[in-house]
C-alpha cells in the first residue's frame, strides 16, 4: 500500500460571505486559517486489482456536488493515473467558512468575494493539494520511518504487510 497526504490554504484573500446562518455576515479579519487536508491511498484490494481513493476535508460548511465536479474535471486533466471518481471531498461544518456556492445570500457588493470567485480559488488550492498528495505517494511501510511512528513500528507491522482496502461504488 502507498500513502501521499498534502494540504492546502484555502483561506480567501479578501472578505467573503460566511456560510452558515439564515443571514449574510460578511468575514472582518481571519482568526485562523482555513485549510483542506488531502490523503491519497493506492494499493492492493485484496482480489488482485489495485484500488485507489482520495479523501480530502476542506473546513467549509459543506461542499455541492458541482464543486466535486469541476475539481474531477481538473484532475482528470492533471493526474491520468487517477481514477478522478475515487475524489472524495468532506466537510467540517465550520459555520466561519466562505460562501461557495451563488444565490444563497444576497449580493455582498463590492471588495467582497463572490461564491464563484471563491469557488475558482477553492478548486484550483485543492486541486493542487490532490497532485501533490497524489505524486508524493510512497510505500505505508516509509511512513513508520517517521519520529512519530518509530516506538509503533513493529506493533503495526504485520498490519502494514498485510493491509489492502476495498473502495465502495456509488450507487
Amino acid at each position: 500500500m502507498r500513502i501521499g497526504w498534502s494540504m492546502a490554504d484555502i483561506t480567501p484573500d479578501q472578505p467573503v460571505v460566511l456560510r452558515g446562518q439564515f443571514h449574510s455576515r460578511i468575514s472582518q479579519r481571519v482568526n485562523d486559517p482555513l485549510t483542506a487536508t488531502a490523503l491519497a491511498i493506492e494499493g492492493p484490494d485484496g482480489e488482485g486489482t489495485v484500488a485507489q481513493a482520495v479523501m480530502v476535508s476542506c473546513d467549509l460548511v459543506s461542499v455541492p456536488g458541482v464543486i466535486q465536479q469541476r475539481l474531477q474535471a481538473v484532475l482528470a486533466e492533471r493526474l491520468a493515473d487517477l481514477d478522478v471518481s475515487k475524489v472524495f471531498l468532506n466537510a467540517t461544518h465550520t459555520h466561519t467558512g466562505p460562501t461557495i456556492k451563488e444565490g444563497s445570500y444576497p449580493d455582498a457588493g463590492p471588495g467582497v468575494m463572490t461564491p464563484t470567485e471563491y469557488a475558482d480559488l477553492f478548486v484550483e488550492r485543492v486541486a493542487q493539494a490532490i497532485v501533490e498528495a497524489w505524486e508524493s505517494l510512497e510505500a505505508l511501510a516509509a511512513h513508520l520511518q517517521t519520529p512519530h511512528m518509530l516506538a509503533y513500528k513493529e506493533e503495526v507491522k504485520g498490519i502494514v504487510e498485510s493491509v489492502s482496502f476495498h473502495v465502495l461504488q456509488p450507487v
